[in-house]
Protein backbone atom coordinates (compact mmCIF):
# COMPACT_ATOMS: atom_id res chain seq x y z
CA UNK A 1 0.00 0.00 0.00
CA UNK A 2 1.24 3.81 0.00
CA UNK A 3 2.56 3.29 3.83
CA UNK A 4 5.06 1.05 2.67
CA UNK A 5 6.59 3.06 -0.38
CA UNK A 6 8.29 5.81 -1.27
CA UNK A 7 10.40 8.18 1.40
CA UNK A 8 8.53 6.05 4.10
CA UNK A 9 11.44 3.48 3.48
CA UNK A 10 14.71 3.45 5.10
CA UNK A 11 16.68 2.78 8.49
CA UNK A 12 17.34 5.52 9.97
CA UNK A 13 15.41 8.43 11.38
CA UNK A 14 14.02 10.62 7.99
CA UNK A 15 15.32 14.24 7.42
CA UNK A 16 13.37 17.24 7.40
CA UNK A 17 12.05 17.29 4.15
CA UNK A 18 11.19 13.19 4.35
CA UNK A 19 9.76 13.61 6.91
CA UNK A 20 7.02 16.54 5.32
CA UNK A 21 6.67 14.13 2.64
CA UNK A 22 5.90 11.38 5.14
CA UNK A 23 3.42 13.50 6.84
CA UNK A 24 1.23 14.83 3.35
CA UNK A 25 1.25 10.89 2.24
CA UNK A 26 0.31 9.69 5.74
CA UNK A 27 -2.74 12.40 5.81
CA UNK A 28 -4.06 11.21 2.70
CA UNK A 29 -3.52 7.86 3.90
CA UNK A 30 -5.56 8.41 6.96
CA UNK A 31 -8.17 10.46 5.40
CA UNK A 32 -8.71 7.17 2.89
CA UNK A 33 -9.18 5.24 6.16
CA UNK A 34 -11.55 7.43 8.00
CA UNK A 35 -13.81 5.52 4.95
CA UNK A 36 -13.05 2.36 5.91
CA UNK A 37 -14.26 -0.25 8.57
CA UNK A 38 -13.90 -3.75 9.65
CA UNK A 39 -16.81 -3.68 11.35
CA UNK A 40 -19.14 -3.14 8.37
CA UNK A 41 -19.85 -5.55 5.58
CA UNK A 42 -18.08 -4.76 2.29
CA UNK A 43 -21.01 -3.66 0.39
CA UNK A 44 -21.80 -0.33 2.56
CA UNK A 45 -20.04 2.36 1.32
CA UNK A 46 -19.51 4.60 4.09
CA UNK A 47 -18.48 7.85 2.28
CA UNK A 48 -22.19 7.90 0.70
CA UNK A 49 -22.85 7.63 4.40
CA UNK A 50 -21.22 10.42 5.17
CA UNK A 51 -22.37 12.41 2.37
CA UNK A 52 -26.22 11.53 3.70
CA UNK A 53 -25.06 12.36 6.98
CA UNK A 54 -24.22 15.79 5.77
CA UNK A 55 -27.28 16.38 3.42
CA UNK A 56 -29.22 15.02 6.46
CA UNK A 57 -28.30 17.84 8.66
CA UNK A 58 -27.94 20.45 6.00
CA UNK A 59 -31.26 20.26 4.28
CA UNK A 60 -33.28 21.16 7.82
CA UNK A 61 -30.78 24.12 8.81
CA UNK A 62 -31.45 25.09 4.56
CA UNK A 63 -34.74 25.51 4.72
CA UNK A 64 -35.02 26.97 8.19
CA UNK A 65 -32.77 30.01 6.74
CA UNK A 66 -35.26 30.18 3.97
CA UNK A 67 -38.27 30.68 6.45
CA UNK A 68 -36.30 33.68 7.84
CA UNK A 69 -37.11 35.74 4.40
CA UNK A 70 -40.95 36.19 5.88
CA UNK A 71 -39.51 36.83 9.36
CA UNK A 72 -37.07 39.42 8.47
CA UNK A 73 -39.53 40.81 5.34
CA UNK A 74 -41.18 43.85 7.44
CA UNK A 75 -38.21 44.77 9.77
CA UNK A 76 -36.36 45.31 6.38
CA UNK A 77 -38.93 46.98 5.15
CA UNK A 78 -39.35 49.01 8.03
CA UNK A 79 -35.57 50.06 8.18
CA UNK A 80 -35.62 51.31 4.81
CA UNK A 81 -38.02 54.07 5.93
CA UNK A 82 -36.89 54.14 9.97
CA UNK A 83 -33.62 53.25 9.35
CA UNK A 84 -32.54 53.57 13.33
CA UNK A 85 -34.96 50.54 13.74
CA UNK A 86 -31.60 48.97 12.09
CA UNK A 87 -30.50 47.98 15.69
CA UNK A 88 -33.74 45.86 16.11
CA UNK A 89 -33.18 44.02 13.01
CA UNK A 90 -29.45 42.98 13.79
CA UNK A 91 -30.64 42.13 17.76
CA UNK A 92 -33.60 39.96 16.06
CA UNK A 93 -31.03 37.77 14.07
CA UNK A 94 -28.90 37.01 16.99
CA UNK A 95 -31.09 34.27 18.51
CA UNK A 96 -31.43 32.38 14.31
CA UNK A 97 -27.67 33.09 14.45
CA UNK A 98 -26.72 31.03 17.86
CA UNK A 99 -29.52 28.75 16.92
CA UNK A 100 -27.17 27.79 13.53
CA UNK A 101 -24.48 27.68 15.61
CA UNK A 102 -25.15 25.41 18.17
CA UNK A 103 -26.66 23.37 14.81
CA UNK A 104 -23.37 23.02 13.65
CA UNK A 105 -21.60 22.37 17.08
CA UNK A 106 -24.13 19.19 17.79
CA UNK A 107 -23.87 18.17 14.28
CA UNK A 108 -19.85 18.11 14.20
CA UNK A 109 -19.89 16.52 17.77
CA UNK A 110 -21.79 13.81 16.93
CA UNK A 111 -19.79 12.74 13.67
CA UNK A 112 -16.74 13.48 15.68
CA UNK A 113 -18.27 10.89 18.41
CA UNK A 114 -18.21 8.34 14.79
CA UNK A 115 -14.49 8.72 13.97
CA UNK A 116 -12.94 9.55 17.14
CA UNK A 117 -11.28 6.35 17.37
CA UNK A 118 -8.98 6.90 14.18
CA UNK A 119 -7.27 9.28 16.64
CA UNK A 120 -5.30 6.71 18.05
CA UNK A 121 -2.70 4.50 16.28
CA UNK A 122 -4.24 0.48 15.98
CA UNK A 123 -3.17 -2.44 15.00
CA UNK A 124 -2.66 -1.78 11.31
CA UNK A 125 -0.55 1.33 11.93
CA UNK A 126 1.10 -1.03 14.52
CA UNK A 127 2.24 -3.44 11.68
CA UNK A 128 2.65 -0.90 8.90
CA UNK A 129 4.40 1.78 10.35
CA UNK A 130 6.19 -0.21 13.11
CA UNK A 131 8.71 -1.27 10.94
CA UNK A 132 9.47 2.16 9.44
CA UNK A 133 11.44 4.61 10.24
CA UNK A 134 8.60 7.27 11.24
CA UNK A 135 8.55 9.24 13.99
CA UNK A 136 5.46 9.19 16.80
CA UNK A 137 4.77 12.98 16.36
CA UNK A 138 4.65 12.56 12.27
CA UNK A 139 1.51 9.91 12.63
CA UNK A 140 -0.14 11.36 15.46
CA UNK A 141 0.20 15.05 13.66
CA UNK A 142 -1.20 13.26 10.56
CA UNK A 143 -3.96 11.79 11.76
CA UNK A 144 -5.02 14.83 13.67
CA UNK A 145 -4.72 16.81 10.41
CA UNK A 146 -6.93 14.18 8.53
CA UNK A 147 -9.45 14.44 11.34
CA UNK A 148 -9.38 18.34 11.09
CA UNK A 149 -9.32 18.22 7.39
CA UNK A 150 -12.39 15.97 7.42
CA UNK A 151 -14.25 17.84 10.06
CA UNK A 152 -14.19 21.17 9.01
CA UNK A 153 -14.83 20.07 5.48
CA UNK A 154 -18.26 18.95 7.00
CA UNK A 155 -18.85 21.18 9.30
CA UNK A 156 -18.46 24.20 5.65
CA UNK A 157 -20.59 21.93 3.76
CA UNK A 158 -23.20 21.65 6.20
CA UNK A 159 -23.07 25.25 6.48
CA UNK A 160 -23.19 26.29 3.53
CA UNK A 161 -27.37 26.03 2.77
CA UNK A 162 -27.92 28.51 5.98
CA UNK A 163 -25.00 30.65 5.20
CA UNK A 164 -27.24 31.47 1.23
CA UNK A 165 -30.31 31.46 3.59
CA UNK A 166 -29.34 34.55 5.68
CA UNK A 167 -27.01 35.96 2.83
CA UNK A 168 -31.00 36.56 0.99
CA UNK A 169 -32.81 37.11 4.01
CA UNK A 170 -31.07 40.27 4.37
CA UNK A 171 -30.61 41.39 0.87
CA UNK A 172 -32.77 43.86 1.15
CA UNK A 173 -30.88 45.83 3.64
CA UNK A 174 -28.83 46.67 0.64
CA UNK A 175 -24.56 47.37 0.47
CA UNK A 176 -22.72 44.78 1.65
CA UNK A 177 -25.49 43.54 4.38
CA UNK A 178 -25.67 40.18 2.73
CA UNK A 179 -21.93 39.76 2.18
CA UNK A 180 -21.21 39.96 5.52
CA UNK A 181 -23.82 37.89 6.93
CA UNK A 182 -22.22 35.09 4.55
CA UNK A 183 -18.58 35.47 5.19
CA UNK A 184 -19.50 35.65 9.09
CA UNK A 185 -21.69 32.66 8.72
CA UNK A 186 -18.94 30.54 7.04
CA UNK A 187 -16.21 31.54 9.37
CA UNK A 188 -18.25 31.31 12.84
CA UNK A 189 -20.04 28.16 12.90
CA UNK A 190 -17.40 26.02 11.03
CA UNK A 191 -15.13 27.06 13.76
CA UNK A 192 -17.29 26.36 17.03
CA UNK A 193 -18.13 23.38 15.43
CA UNK A 194 -14.42 22.70 14.86
CA UNK A 195 -13.82 24.16 18.99
CA UNK A 196 -16.50 21.05 20.16
CA UNK A 197 -14.33 18.35 18.27
CA UNK A 198 -11.05 19.84 19.68
CA UNK A 199 -13.13 19.45 23.13
CA UNK A 200 -14.37 15.72 22.49
CA UNK A 201 -10.67 14.78 20.96
CA UNK A 202 -9.19 16.09 24.70
CA UNK A 203 -12.05 15.05 26.53
CA UNK A 204 -11.21 11.50 25.36
CA UNK A 205 -7.22 11.89 25.52
CA UNK A 206 -7.64 12.58 29.05
CA UNK A 207 -10.28 9.86 30.10
CA UNK A 208 -7.71 7.42 28.40
CA UNK A 209 -4.37 9.03 30.05
CA UNK A 210 -6.59 8.73 33.08
CA UNK A 211 -8.43 5.63 32.77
Amino acid sequence: GPMSQGSLGGADAPPENDERSQFRLLVRAFLRRLFESDLLPEDVDIRRSVIWLGALFAAPAGILALMLLSKYGVLIFAVQYFPERYTELERSTWGDELLFIVYSMTAVGFLTVLVWESVYPDTRDALILGVLPVRARTVLSAKLAALVFFITGFSIAINIPPALGFAVAVMGLGGFAAPSYLVAHILVAPLAGLFVFVCLIAVQTALAALL
